[in-house]
């Protein structure tokens, strides 16, 4: 039997810092169409074919990330 296995997807800074850059340029929460056009840019910037979903769950993510470690650092 021959199986066919994807190899599983690893972000990784590089990926994020596009991610990132996209959502600011297209501001998909204004107009959620737009998740589309940043999925079809980060196929051709990085190369990789993640859905919209994957993108959406990784910048909401990042940014929870982000406001946890500000929240953490603001007491300081």
């Amino acid at each position: 039997m021959n199986n066919m296995f994807k190899s599983r997807f690893r972000f990784n800074n590089q990926f994020d810092l596009h991610l990132a850059q996209e959502v600011l340029g297209q501001n998909p929460y204004e107009n959620p169409k737009r998740w589309q056009i940043i999925q079809v840019n980060m196929v051709q910037i990085t190369g990789q074919s993640v859905s919209v979903r994957t993108l959406r769950d990784r910048i909401h993510n990042l940014v929870k990330k982000y406001l946890e470690t500000f929240k953490q650092n603001e007491g300081r």
